[in-house]
């Protein structure tokens, strides 16, 4: 093995860690002066100090809880971890080792409940590391225990892999972690194709400027559970009210015998969107009757919420249980394959559009801001009452309720600024209307109104459109307008 400061993956296929491979990697690395870290899920901490007892010198190796780093905690922070790490390599560091061995089982991603979500940032924080010191880390995930996206993820973001056998291989599908934190498919995209041909490089375009794109960094959902011959793919939409249609255009029809159409939308999205993770009968008692205290009775309405979930997802020639199974006491939702949802491919419009606007496309720019409006018909889940709810289990859904609407309102905002640079001028009022219509107080679509009736040689418009926002905040209890605006106001009339 290659003694250099490395970000390797292992993926152990067995129901056992690798001990083969672990005991060859500290031989190896502590016969040439470096120190070792054995990182562990704490369940396994009195197994895994038995098993490297032979190896366990408190002068060359340790072996740490997940806890003790941080890899439990709530909030979840990669940087703590990092910084606690860098502490660690430093502390052997000065001991006098040549580098440092960190082997950290993965485990952690699915005990934690934030470890789907700032799985990225991790590996990314670790990857850091190792570019800044004499440090070889190495990701033990466990192939039967981690999610199918956490595997993947993984596999991508470590330039090296390290087979069952021992060999290094250089990784054909690696992406930066930098680039995965920030989920650029588009980056990643350039990424690889440079690293088939340079020249691709040459074809780039111009780097945009930060203050004209809007960053979002919203994480994608968990991919979809799918199953094959199910009848065609579905199409979800979820801006608006719920509404799901088989591949021949007719709709799912919530209205069932003995199933309450809103509960039946909620336990379908909620395991839409926990995937292949599934839920508990427990958790999803406690998504639908948050107040309900009687355990029994949970069940008994949750078995009769499932039987009707499963008559509305039955197709002509189907069968409902194919989508609704229950698997070692969990419940997973399936959907056929392909299955096409709104809210992923509206989020990817806003950013082209950022980005085709900060490289000054305008026309581009329109047509993806165009795209996404078409695509969002409403708030997310607006036929769900996500704001009432007192169980945390759905603040997911809650939280990108009121993420996707900003983002609307300032991919709209962007869209009127555009058609009223390129002399759109009627286009741009319609597109600040949008805004205003989702958002009266939205003080940006109000500046953008005021600039095209401006340019539209209106000054009677701007008077009246500037005493409508006054009002509008009067009734809302919001006091006045800004100062730069009502300044504003007073330029375009001079």
């Amino acid at each position: 093995m290659t003694l250099s400061p490395t970000h390797y993956a292992a993926f152990d296929d067995a129901h056992d860690r690798p001990w083969r491979l672990i005991d060859s990697w500290i031989t190896d690395y502590t016969l040439q002066g470096w120190s070792w870290i054995y990182v562990v899920d704490d369940a396994a901490f009195l197994q895994v100090s038995e098993r490297l007892r032979s190896q366990l010198d408190e002068s060359a190796g340790k072996i740490l809880r997940a806890s003790e780093l941080g890899f439990h905690s709530t909030p979840f922070r990669p940087a703590h971890i990092a910084t606690q790490l860098r502490s660690l390599v430093q502390h052997e560091l000065g001991k006098g080792h040549a580098g440092v061995l960190l082997m950290v089982e993965m485990n952690w991603t699915v005990r934690t409940p934030a470890g789907a979500i700032y799985h990225r940032e991790y590996e990314a924080a670790l990857h850091e590391l190792v570019t800044q010191l004499p440090l070889a880390a190495i990701c033990l995930h466990p192939r039967q225990l981690m999610l199918g996206e956490q595997l993947l993820s993984g596999l991508k973001m470590h330039p090296q892999l390290i087979a069952p056998d021992g060999q290094i291989m250089a990784n054909p599908h690696y992406v930066p972690p930098r680039l995965m934190v920030r989920q650029d498919e588009r980056a990643q995209f350039q990424f690889w194709l440079e690293s088939l041909n340079p020249a691709f490089g040459e074809a780039k375009q111009p780097e945009q400027p930060q203050t004209l794109s809007p960053q979002y960094n919203l994480e994608l959902a968990l991919p979809l559970l799918t199953v094959d011959n199910a009848g065609g793919k579905w199409k979800i939409r979820t801006f608006g009210p719920l509404r799901v249609y088989r591949e021949d255009g007719t709709l799912l029809n919530w209205k069932v015998t003995g199933g309450a159409t809103r509960k039946l939308k909620t336990l379908f999205i909620f395991l839409l969107f926990r995937a292949e993770a599934g839920a508990s009968p427990e958790e999803l008692i406690d998504v639908l009757w948050p107040e309900l205290e009687d355990l029994e009775q949970g069940h008994n309405r949750l078995y009769q919420s499932v039987t009707s979930l499963r008559r509305v997802l039955t197709q002509p020639g189907g069968e409902g249980r194919q989508f609704l199974r229950q698997e070692a006491g969990r419940y997973l939702l399936t959907v056929p394959e392909h299955t096409w949802l709104d809210f992923p491919m509206f989020q990817e419009l806003c950013f082209q559009g950022a980005a085709l606007q900060g490289a000054r496309d305008t026309a581009e720019a329109i047509t993806a801001y165009q795209s996404a409006q078409r695509l969002y018909t409403g708030e997310f889940l607006a036929d769900l009452s996500l704001d009432s709810t007192s169980s945390a289990t759905l603040e997911w859904c809650h939280n990108r309720r009121y993420w996707f609407r900003d983002m609307y309102l300032k991919a709209m905002t962007n869209l009127a600024r555009l058609y009223r640079l390129s002399g759109q001028l009627p286009e741009a009022q319609a597109a600040c209307d949008l805004v205003l219509r989702t958002e009266p107080t939205y003080e940006a679509a109000q500046e953008e109104k005021l600039l095209a009736y401006a340019a539209a040689a209106r000054p009677d418009a701007v008077r009246r459109q500037f005493g409508l926002f006054e009002q509008t905040l009067k009734r809302a209890g919001l006091g006045e307008p800004s100062e730069s605006l009502r300044q504003l106001m007073q330029e375009l009339l001079g």
